[in-house]
């Protein structure tokens, strides 16, 4: 079955960590069945159209990026109505994009909050409502969102990210009962503590006891 697969967040951390895993893993096998696209801010610009197995420039915090990408997007679409064995196509999303804001929460600015919010929350109704009207083109569908124990418990000067991550879990379990019918399957990772660079500031976390990027990326590639 020939894959469209996005990865967005794929700049840094285990956004990066994904796209890599995922093309190392098809280094070897036809690329021809695969289309890889990673998002982020970092990313190579694009104009017409996306570049295959690398990282594009996607601010997700910029409504015209969203305009951009989703044209993109469509024309990507009208290309494949011509493919033969579109009808065999699978779509697999992970949406890895984020940041940790960590503080108390009198410590914490609106503008700091608005900007948390939307790129952890709000950049995915936005995506989801642009994958939405491309489901048709693809047989099977999977959504990735990735969760963590941020999304079930609470701690302390993390109350931004808490609920960010309790909004992403949220919202993973309503869209699997919202679009269970077209036969979308929903994955809500919830990840314990990953070595990425959003702990350098906390010292008081111990890398040394949290699971490697190296390990997660390869797990979650292997969703594919």
């Amino acid at each position: 079955m020939k894959k469209t697969i996005l990865v967005f967040g794929a700049g840094s951390g285990l956004g990066a960590g994904i796209l890599n895993k995922i093309n190392n893993s098809i280094a070897n096998e036809n690329k021809l069945n695969f289309d890889i696209f990673g998002f982020s801010r970092r990313g190579r610009l694009y104009e017409n159209s996306f570049n295959n197995f690398e990282n594009n420039q996607f601010d997700l915090s910029l409504e015209s990026n969203y305009t951009h990408f989703q044209k993109c997007f469509e024309s990507y679409h009208q290309n494949l109505t011509s493919d033969k064995e579109n009808n065999h196509r699978e779509l697999i999303v992970y949406f890895a994009q984020g940041d940790g804001l960590f503080n108390s929460i009198e410590n914490i600015s609106d503008s700091e909050l608005k900007n948390h919010f939307q790129l952890n929350l709000f950049s995915i109704f936005k995506l989801l409502k642009i994958l939405y009207a491309n489901i048709s083109n693809y047989r099977l569908v999977t959504l990735i969102f990735i969760s963590s124990t941020a999304s079930k418990v609470g701690f302390a000067d993390s109350t931004a990210y808490c609920a960010s991550k309790h909004a992403i879990s949220g919202l993973a379990k309503a869209i699997r009962e919202e679009w269970t019918e077209k036969g979308v399957k929903v994955v809500n990772a919830y990840l314990g503590a990953v070595d990425t660079p959003i702990w350098n500031n906390r010292p008081y976390f111990n890398k040394n006891d949290m699971i490697s990027l190296d390990d997660v990326s390869e797990f979650l590639a292997s969703l594919t």
